[in-house]
């Protein structure tokens, strides 16, 4: 039977393992171990993955790592065979050193905290060290403060996920659970391969933070809040205009469709721009938090304007004036974002930039971007 191919759903957490040939004992010395950290980070530095966190071990690799738009192998070829290659060179020997690709499991929001201790405890199980904080092959001193944090290592995340507010805390539930269930067991048990749609569904439902409904995942919908939020129409945004503000709006465009667990194909027609030039957007520094939360902040209000939030009270049968009240807020919101220097070191701002009219922001779509599925799938004529 053929392998199923491996489906990575934008916004999933995944428990990536990852074991050397005949689980061999590759890795003994520090200065090895410090030598694929620094491959990792330079291998999730050109992707769009987040890594939460990470053990190497002499016979083995766990990562914890949020999914981006990209496939696993464009960027973990990046990390292995180089340091195959070096660690080869360094032992006078030939022949692979990794067991096939990374074992990925889809972790659904509920089992993050216990995914991330079971990385954290591995030199605890293994009886290198007594207390987690007390192992430098893992991140959990990262975690802690007590060694400096990569700026591909995601401890903020890491820790929201999991559900502590300080590091404190999560300290303690690492140290109570050093002989927690066999993780590996466990989810090979529940969730068999990274193509579980219910995981996943259930990983970009918490990354959403909001219970966005069905409709904020519509990047046309995406798109047109995005516009309404920078202050431009529609229209400009899918332009192709390379200006300061379209550049910023299609990188917040294509962040909120990560965070919301589009794909890059679907958030690219929105935008009028290719797959690869989404891809290409994911890769580079991502746009200041504050903006995305606005226009995903906008795109709930749009979304719960008739049922529940903040705008539950207002009338169905008058949403441009509701509309029209909520987003000038989160347009305010954004400006003075976008014109504080501090908080947008990486964009420039224009301080000459008004929100937009109604008109401009309620403009439809040129038909040509819409989503034609049906035409889409189908085949091209010959």
């Amino acid at each position: 039977m053929a392998r199923k191919p491996r489906l990575y759903r934008p916004g999933t957490v995944f428990h990536l393992i990852s074991r050397f040939v005949d689980r061999n004992w590759f890795i003994i010395e520090s200065c090895e171990r410090e030598r694929y950290v620094k491959l990792l980070g330079r291998g999730l530095s050109m992707s769009d993955w987040r890594c939460l966190a990470y053990a190497v071990m002499s016979n083995h690799i766990h990562l914890c790592a949020v999914a981006g738009m990209q496939k696993l192998d464009t960027w973990i070829r990046r990390v292995h065979s180089p340091f195959a290659d070096w660690m080869n060179r360094k032992y006078a020997r030939i022949g692979p050193m990794f067991v096939r690709g990374p074992k990925d499991y889809a972790i659904p929001p509920e089992r993050v905290a216990r995914v991330l201790a079971y990385i954290h405890n591995n030199p605890v199980r293994a009886g290198v060290v007594d207390h987690p904080s007390a192992s430098a092959w893992t991140s959990h001193q990262s975690y802690l403060g007590i060694a400096p944090t990569p700026a591909w290592l995601h401890v903020a995340e890491g820790l929201r996920r999991a559900g502590f507010e300080d590091a404190a805390a999560f300290d303690r539930f690492v140290a109570r659970s050093p002989q927690d269930v066999d993780i590996d067991e466990l989810l090979a048990r529940d969730f068999e391969r990274a193509d579980d749609d219910d995981v996943a569904e259930s990983c970009v439902a918490h990354l959403a933070a909001g219970h966005l409904t069905a409709a904020a995942k519509d990047p046309i919908a995406i798109v047109r809040s995005t516009a309404e939020t920078i202050g431009i129409p529609v229209a400009q945004l899918t332009s192709r205009k390379r200006g300061k503000l379209e550049v910023l709006g299609r990188q917040i465009a294509v962040a909120c469709a990560q965070r919301v667990g589009l794909t890059g194909t679907d958030i690219a027609r929105a935008l009028n721009i290719t797959q690869a030039g989404a891809s290409l957007i994911a890769r580079r520094a991502p746009p200041p938090a504050e903006l995305v939360d606005a226009v995903l902040a906008v795109l709930g209000s749009d979304i719960s304007c008739s049922t529940t939030g903040r705008l539950a009270n207002l009338s169905t049968e008058e949403p441009a004036g509701a509309l029209a009240s909520a987003h000038s807020g989160q347009r305010e919101q954004v400006m003075q974002v976008m014109s504080d220097p501090s908080k947008l070191t990486t964009w420039p701002t224009r301080s000459d930039v008004s929100p937009c009219s109604d008109a401009s922001c309620t403009a439809p779509i040129p038909a040509a971007l819409t989503l034609d599925r049906a035409r889409a799938d189908r085949p091209r004529e010959r």
